[in-house]
């Protein structure tokens, strides 16, 4: 279901369930909560998931380790990130999701995990690649949520009547990579707006990288810098029913008030 999901391919949920039951004999609602139990692992680790299927956390010993061999096959049979279909995107709407709307962070949910099941989770935390490092690689999903959202500001100033503010809103990242951000946009009163987009096909969780580069900017740029971070990047749903589309948040300046910022390399010089 979420290799069709990714290439916006249709599928019907119902005839997989119908499907599960001949195997499992289980209610209707029991396989659904399954699915939202594998939901809340996926987002754990950083994956996308199906839509439809929130997560809800309630994992045991088998559920973790029958999830942990398919995602290590998942892993080495395909990309997550190549998998989605970026040609269908044009068009698909956007919503904004304020970050006071979201719920607990995944993190938190292994404090409803017993203990012995909590540290088998922190090991495949650390086990899998880093979701930061595996959006980072996907050069292609990073340049299609740029060009995604830089269409989207031309649209919105155009849709407000500012077609000549419209046609200033410049791609920089795609001329040079270090301005520190990667689109110079506007608002309705022609002041400057400088965004850095960060994309992942995942949900709202996963981690996302900050240059030293990109916090000097915004700190300097304080006024009219935001990162926005587009989660839920990819083709909208084909099952019947549902209308999510891509999602995004927006942070301002200063970034250490609203996220926690994580050492993860050094600068090395020779004494």
């Amino acid at each position: 279901m979420l290799r069709k999901e990714l290439r916006g391919l249709p599928y019907v949920k119902t005839d997989h369930r119908r499907r599960l039951n001949k195997y499992l004999n289980r209610s209707s609602g029991a396989i659904e909560f399954m699915h939202q139990n594998i939901s809340a692992f996926m987002e754990l680790l950083g994956f996308t998931i199906i839509r439809g299927y929130l997560p809800k956390p309630h994992f045991n010993g088998l559920l973790i380790k029958v999830i942990e061999q398919e995602l290590r096959e998942y892993e080495k049979t395909y990309l997550l990130h190549s998998e989605v279909n970026l040609e269908n995107l044009p068009g698909t709407k956007i919503v904004e999701s304020p970050l006071s709307s979201r719920t607990e962070s995944p993190q938190n949910l292994i404090r409803d995990t017993d203990e012995q099941n909590a540290s088998e989770l922190m090991k495949l935390l650390d086990a899998f690649e880093n979701p930061a490092l595996r959006d980072a690689r996907a050069h292609q999903l990073g340049e299609a949520g740029e060009r995604f959202f830089l269409d989207r500001e031309r649209e919105r100033l155009d849709r407000a009547g500012h077609g000549a503010l419209a046609s200033k809103v410049k791609w920089v990242a795609k001329d040079y990579d270090g301005a520190g951000y990667d689109i110079l946009s506007y608002t309705t009163k022609g002041a400057p707006r400088h965004l850095e987009i960060k994309t992942t096909a995942g949900g709202i969780y996963p981690p996302f990288w900050i240059t030293a580069n990109e916090l000097e900017v915004s700190e300097r740029r304080s006024q009219s810098y935001e990162v926005i971070r587009i989660f839920d990047f990819r083709p909208p749903s084909k099952v019947k029913g549902e209308t999510k589309g891509i999602g995004f948040y927006r942070i301002r300046p200063p970034l250490e008030e609203k996220v926690i910022l994580e050492t993860s390399s050094y600068r090395a010089l020779l004494r």
